[in-house]
Formats: structure tokens, sequence, C-alpha cells
């Protein structure tokens, strides 16, 4: 039996080349080919897909959002396509079947699919879309907690342990994430990490400033201001508003 797809993805020229892809794959057939978030939820109550190729970032709509908005059992498997954001794929990574990051290309997506074939044949497919089910429950968006971030780099997706981050200083609508003795740039605000870190690990110290507590090494006050020295050596400025709360939340080990 054929596997029923709907793909869904906001720009017309990624829609047709994923249809045509499909198109050549003698398991797949495709059920529906949609442009946005209310179109697709009217057409998988109408035709129960076993898979939607899902584009996140729709316009109104976002992938997350549009699947909270149908019943726990007219869900199907979904891959999930996306554009590049550290806090997206750990979401991703972590509760759905699988994920295709643009650019993609064909072999990749023949990648995913024969993984799919696997998981819809197998005793696997109810354990994820439950596991996808709880997921949106919980959350809707993200994990309570972040465990890991997506960082780029020489052109791979690496997985960096929060753990491993010394601190993290905003740029603009980037974040610089400094680990040891690489930095890693992603893309994000830090209000918005912020809110998924560990409070009691991860603290604020200066508008554009996050620092590990656990890489914490010193304080510094001199005058009217204040330092952090990090394990690394790094002097990292305070502010005056932030001072208080970091010596209370700081306990040196030594």
């Amino acid at each position: 039996m054929k596997i029923r797809t709907l793909i869904v993805e906001e720009e017309p020229p990624a829609r047709n080349r994923i249809a045509q892809f499909l198109e050549e794959e003698p398991e797949f057939t495709i059920t529906g080919l949609c442009a946005n978030g209310p179109e697709a939820v009217e057409t998988i109550r109408a035709s129960r897909p076993d898979l939607v190729i899902l584009d996140m970032q729709m316009g109104g709509l976002d992938g997350f959002k549009m699947l909270r908005s149908l019943e726990p059992r007219q869900i199907p498997l979904v891959i999930f396509i996306t554009t590049y954001d550290p806090f997206t794929l750990q979401a991703l990574e972590a509760y759905t079947l699988d994920y295709l990051l643009k650019p993609f290309a064909e072999e990749r997506l023949r990648q995913t699919l024969r993984r799919v074939q696997g998981c819809l044949r197998g005793p696997q497919a109810n354990a994820l879309k439950l596991r996808l089910l709880d997921f949106l429950d919980r959350r809707g968006v993200w994990p309570q907690r972040l465990s890991r971030l997506a960082v780029k780099s020489a052109g791979r997706v690496l997985f960096v342990s929060v753990d491993e981050i010394d601190w993290i200083q905003a740029a603009d609508n980037h974040l610089n994430l400094h680990v040891g003795e690489r930095c890693h740039l992603v893309r994000g605000r830090l209000r918005e990490l912020k809110k998924q870190l560990a409070p009691e690990q991860f603290l604020q110290i200066h508008r554009s400033t996050i620092v590990n507590l656990d890489h914490l090494q010193e304080i510094r006050t001199f005058g009217n201001g204040r330092t952090a020295i990090m394990a690394d050596g790094t002097h990292l400025d305070v502010g005056g508003n932030y001072f208080q709360r970091l010596r209370e939340l700081w306990k040196p080990t030594f």
C-alpha cells in the first residue's frame, strides 16, 4: 500500500520541487498540495494522509500551531521543513520523525523518505506519534529546558551541550555562544534563549550577556564597577541591576 502524503509548503517552487520528486517515488502518492496552515488543516481533516511534509515557517500559522489545531487522532506522521534556527532544530531533533533543513538536496529528502517507510512499517510509528502529541500537549512550541543547541560549523549542523557553554553574548539578532576556545554564532535573541535555560545555572549579568554560573571563577568590584571573571580568564561587565542577583545565586566552590 502506498504512503499517502500531503505537501504543505508556502513557496511554490519548493512545493513543486518536492511534488515532482515524490511522483518519481513508487512507494508514495500525493494526496494534496497546500500553501498555508488553514488550507492544510482542512485537507488533513478531509483526506487523513499517512504523512505530511510540513513547512515550519508559514505566514500566519506556523507548523506546530497548525498541528495543535487538529484533534490528536487526526495528526499523521510529520516531516518538518525549516530554515536554520537553533531552537527549532533542538525541538525537532528531540521530538519528531525527521526534518529537512533548507536548502536541502534531493539525496537528503530521499534518506528521509526511506526512514519514513521503515517507521510506517514498523512498531515505532505509534511511539513517534505519541512523542509528538505529548510534546504538543505539554508545551505547544518548545521543551521546558534546553539541553542542546544546534550550531552551524563548516557546513554541518552540530549540537552543543548547554552545560559546555561558558557565556552568551547578544549581537543584534544573533547570539555568540562561547564554548571553551570556540565561539559559535547562532540566530536568536537573548530574552528568548533565557526563557529556555535553567535559571539556577544561567544568569543574565548584563543586558547583552548571560553566564554559566558553573564556569564563573570570580567577581571583582572596583568603585562603581563590577566584573565577572570566567574560568577561561574572560572579564565581563556586570550591570548594576544584575549584581545583587549574581551575588545571591553564585556559590564559589573554593
